[in-house]
């Protein structure tokens, strides 16, 4: 590549770009060429206009340097920061620079990560602008999209506002602005923009999603209500309507809530887990067609302890179907197919593969598992099987001396949710109570957490010895309670029957609608504890290390007896 091309000086142009900064965007353009697989192949369609660029400029064609104008305006506006930034470098050699040309060259340059050159360019293009109003809109754009400096940005959307002050779009990004700012008064500034914005434009649906969002964030259930509906109805989408829909079924509105769940079937994402490409997209029921000659497949999504707690629906929905097959997640085949409940008439398979192998001629009709509650109208008042549906078969023994605890204390790190997780640390007090052996059921990644304990801490770790579900359920069976945080093992104890100490945020994930009871409506035998504050757990803990006190006391009396 010709660096010296680069090396050209403006002859009888005024461009008003400051020395300093035009004596280094030539280095720019050879730096950044330099990084291309082939800087020469890259740079060529540029040689020509650099080897005549005295010509052109001297030249009265008009009409060629406003081509060379809207080649740098179309390339700005296809993100190509690199090419945009040499064609701008050509337009300042051969006509004077408009303001326009002032801003889109200071933003390439944000773009290529020239923050300081860029905002001296912008300041420039501030004072050549002749319509202000639209220049505090664009240069607050620039600090907001270019620079993400939320504070300037938020600047001159106001300046903008005192030309425009009915604006609602403006009042709504400035609202989001303030968002990012973590200073006592943003909160309040967010929640007035958002507001004005809604009074300006109340069928935006942008400006509904944002005050929507602003809502959820303060857990304004009233208003999260009052919204959604109204968003749903002006911008109809699946994810909308997925999102609806797991606010009604946290509010115990089940049936309703998977009404509108459904419709996550229509984004690509969803339902997570679940091979539609593979079952078909024309076999999927729905829900109303009568399928008592056909065969109904139910497909796992998500996680194990949704297989769990949704296939305690299995054995209704064989009422619809001639025939009703289960794919769940391979390592809880074992432990699926040794339940009365569950594999009663339904035959299980441990993937699509082996579905698919036996299948492969035969029709069928296909469903997501943790769609079952939809077409069996099931609701908040009538959960089945909440006293259990799932049994060990070889219950493990242990010390019968002490009372024996199981502890599980995370899901799924690659989950969306882990505000339900905590530490093991938060164990430790419980550890050291008389009379009490904690074992740890942690498997995956956070188990590491057991390599580092105190030694006045005794836990012993079970996770390492479990293959499948089927072993953790043997373990739990032969342990006197679980405490759990929510994740599969407080599932599966609670499918089991087993007394559990269930630990829940404050705000806790969708399913668990009401855990103000003696149990958590699932299931009988798990008793919630949850954060009066978020992610605070020593209210939570304390209570737990009471109740496990007041167990060792009445283990100890009966010992006695």
């Amino acid at each position: 590549m010709n660096s010296e091309l680069l090396s050209v000086k403006i002859i009888s142009i005024e461009t008003k770009i400051p020395n300093e900064i035009y004596n280094q965007i030539g280095s720019i353009i050879i730096q950044e060429i330099n990084t291309k697989p082939n800087p020469d192949e890259y740079f060529a369609p540029y040689v020509f206009p650099f080897e005549n660029i005295e010509k052109i400029s001297q030249s009265d064609n008009i009409e060629y340097k406003e081509n060379i104008r809207n080649m740098a305006d179309d390339l700005w506006s296809k993100e190509l920061w690199l090419d945009a930034l040499i064609v701008y470098y050509i337009l300042m050699h051969i006509t004077t620079f408009l303001p326009t040309d002032f801003y889109k060259f200071g933003y390439t340059l944000a773009k290529l990560n020239k923050p300081a050159m860029a905002q001296d360019i912008i300041n420039l293009y501030e004072k050549e602008a002749v319509n202000k109003k639209v220049a505090c809109h664009a240069i607050a754009n620039f600090y907001y999209t270019a620079l993400n400096i939320p504070k300037k940005a938020i600047d001159y959307f106001e300046k903008y506002l005192e030309f425009d002050p009915n604006n609602a779009q403006t009042y709504a990004t400035l609202s989001f602005l303030y968002s990012q700012i973590k200073d006592y008064t943003s909160k309040d500034k967010e929640f007035n923009a958002i507001k004005k914005a809604y009074d300006l434009d109340s069928k935006n649906p942008v400006i509904v999603k944002r005050l929507l969002t602003y809502y959820e964030k303060e857990h304004n259930i009233e208003q999260v209500k009052r919204l959604y509906p109204e968003l749903i109805k002006i911008a109809p989408s699946p994810r909308h309507s997925l999102n609806y829909g797991l606010y009604l079924i946290s509010w115990g509105k089940i049936n309703e809530g998977h009404k509108y769940f459904l419709e996550r079937f229509d984004l690509d994402e969803y339902p997570i887990g679940y091979p539609k490409s593979i079952l078909g997209l024309n076999t999927k029921w729905n829900y109303k067609d009568d399928i008592s000659d056909k065969m109904l497949v139910v497909h796992w999504e998500e996680g194990f302890g949704d297989s769990i707690m949704y296939s305690r629906f299995l054995p209704l929905i064989k009422q619809f179907a001639k025939k009703v097959v289960l794919i769940v997640q391979p390592e809880l085949v074992n432990l699926f197919k040794t339940s009365p409940v569950i594999s009663n008439d339904i035959e299980i398979f441990g993937g699509i593969k082996d579905f698919v192998s036996k299948y492969k001629d035969s029709s069928y009709v296909h469903m997501p598992l943790m769609d079952l509650p939809y077409p069996l109208g099931i609701d908040s008042h009538f959960i089945p099987y909440s006293n259990g549906y799932i049994s060990a078969t070889n219950p493990r023994k242990f010390d019968k001396s002490k009372i024996n605890i199981g502890i599980a204390y995370s899901g799924d790190t690659s989950s969306n949710y882990n505000d339900r997780n905590i530490e093991l640390k938060e164990f430790y007090n419980i550890s050291k109570i008389d009379g009490v052996q904690l074992y740890s059921l942690q498997v995956g990644e956070s188990s590491n957490q057991m390599d580092n304990l105190p030694s006045d801490v005794s836990i012993i770790n079970l996770g390492e010895s479990l293959k499948d579900f089927t072993d953790t359920a043997n373990v739990i069976a032969g342990l006197d309670f679980i405490i759990s945080s929510d994740n599969v093992v407080l599932n599966l104890a609670g499918a089991m029957g087993k007394l559990t100490l269930g630990i829940f945020n404050k705000y806790p994930n969708y399913r668990w609608f009401n855990l103000t009871g003696d149990n958590v409506i699932w299931y009988d035998s798990v008793i919630p504890f949850q954060c009066e504050e978020e992610n605070n757990w020593n209210f939570v803990m304390e209570k737990i290390y009471n109740t496990v006190q007041s167990a060792v006391i009445e283990h100890n009396n009966k010992q006695k007896d």
